[in-house]
């Protein structure tokens, strides 16, 4: 890891400073000069010019604006690449290695937004607006590691040690130069981490509630995503009661469903969302080249899983507007529709869907079944009779298709990757392949670095 976090300080200032043509962004001429090794933050202005930065690195190609989206899509019973341009086959096969580009990109890239956040958090300027810009950045920080570990962390291959499993390594300084070779934490100790951050920023917010950025109610959303992903079912469960409560974010209607989805600005279930705009956006590079056919085009639903007899006929995620058939292949046409959509991190539907499986895992079926009803009342869909896990985990393919939690829903509960055109065998829960390898890169620059089982 030494090679790639000198490289990430070392550009760490430049990043920063290209961020998005917003009204709340800083001149890069009066900054671009900046070296915040040898010249700390030492105003607001910094740590906003900082949070820029970091939303900028978290929207880039190699994390949300595309891969670790993809990553959790194309390897599951919803998607697989179909090597139109030569992209996501290996992810989707299983036939990564540690020298690959998708590894080492992301990974390098999440820990540059690792380094943002740490400049902020290590900052010692206060004041609430100081402290609101802290307590982005400590969620950040967590939501990042958390990424990460789902990734690179082997708790889910067998004999590894579950919990106790090799994680990633948790950083939580910038300009320490003594930490620059960490070994990997245990998947148990990375956990703790992600929740003692985010338990640290939660009274740090302010009450605005803007949805391009992380606020509160988005922090106890993670938190609530967190806890489904682990099991801690009740920390879930209160986490996501507690989101839904705050601000006026609600389930968007059936007849708006399509329309939130290409149009521009906040929408009724906003929550956060990364933006991308008509002159600041990932280009051809993006999640809207990779789904629809008008470049790249690799993206396609898993037509041997049989993904579109999960919806009725009637269910407006199933209609024309969301998914057609183009250049021979079924796609997803209807989410990430043009160049400068923007990522949606955390919709409100996904945290009705966590609180209704945190339900029913601490035995309140009636209310996990109301919960579920709420969303496919607006979709078209018949209404549940009775709340299952697996009528939950159904309503959350349905309603998450082509967002990047597929993979992690299957997974968590115990499945593998399954079948399709390109992956002609199934890789079973358990299979080292369910994680990823660490880019060699940081196993020839760090001695203290340990590579995944069997790669």
């Amino acid at each position: 890891m030494k090679r790639i976090f000198i490289k990430i300080l070392s550009v760490v200032v430049f990043s920063a400073t290209m961020v998005s043509c917003s009204s709340d962004s800083l001149e890069p001429s009066l900054v671009q000069n900046r070296d915040f090794n040898l010249n700390p933050p030492s105003t607001v202005q910094d740590l906003s010019l900082l949070a820029n930065g970091m939303y900028k690195r978290m929207v880039a190609v190699p994390y949300y604006g595309r891969d670790y989206i993809i990553y959790n899509e194309c390897r599951t019973d919803n998607a697989y690449s179909n090597n139109a341009s030569g992209r996501f086959l290996n992810v989707g096969t299983g036939t990564l290695t540690a020298s690959a580009a998708y590894p080492t990109d992301t990974w390098t890239q999440i820990y540059r937004v690792i380094a943002n956040a740490n400049l902020i958090i290590n900052s010692s300027i206060e004041g609430s607006a100081a402290n609101d810009l802290k307590a982005q950045a400590l969620v950040a920080r967590a939501l990042a590691h958390f990424d990460l570990l789902k990734l690179y962390g082997q708790h889910h291959v067998a004999g590894q040690g579950g919990m106790d499993a090799l994680g990633v390594p948790y950083v939580k300084t910038y300009r320490d130069l003594t930490q620059l070779s960490p070994a990997r934490n245990k998947v148990s100790e990375v956990k703790q981490f992600i929740y003692q951050d985010l338990d640290a920023a939660l009274p740090l917010f302010g009450s605005t509630l803007d949805y391009t950025k992380i606020n509160k109610q988005s922090a106890y959303a993670i938190k609530s995503r967190v806890g489904v992903y682990f099991g801690d079912w009740a920390i879930a469960k209160d986490a996501a009661a507690t989101a839904l409560g705050l601000g006026t974010a609600t389930i968007v209607p059936q007849s708006g469903f399509v329309s939130s989805f290409s149009a521009d600005g906040k929408q009724v279930n906003s929550v956060f969302e990364l933006v991308q705009l008509s002159n600041d956006n990932n280009g051809i590079n993006g999640l809207y080249q990779i789904y629809g056919a008008t470049n790249y085009g690799d993206v396609v639903i898993n037509t041997t899983q049989n993904f579109q007899s999960i919806y009725e006929s009637t269910d407006v995620r199933n209609s024309a507007f969301m998914i057609g058939t183009i250049s021979g292949y079924v796609r997803n046409i209807g989410k990430y529709t043009k160049l400068a959509t923007n990522t949606k991190v955390i919709r409100y539907e996904e945290i009705v869907l966590n609180y209704a499986e945190a339900l029913f895992e601490t035995g309140d079926a009636a209310g996990a079944l109301t919960q579920i009803n709420r969303i496919t009342a607006q979709r078209g869909a018949t209404a549940y009779t009775t709340a299952t896990k697996a009528n939950i985990l159904l309503e959350r393919r349905k309603e998450l298709a082509f967002e990047g939690f597929r993979f992690d829903d299957r997974i968590r509960n115990g499945l593998g990757t399954p079948t399709s055109p390109k992956a002609t065998a199934a890789f079973a829960y358990g299979d080292y392949r369910l994680a990823f390898p660490i880019p060699q890169s940081e196993i020839n620059g760090n001695p203290n670095m340990k590579q995944n089982y069997n790669y």
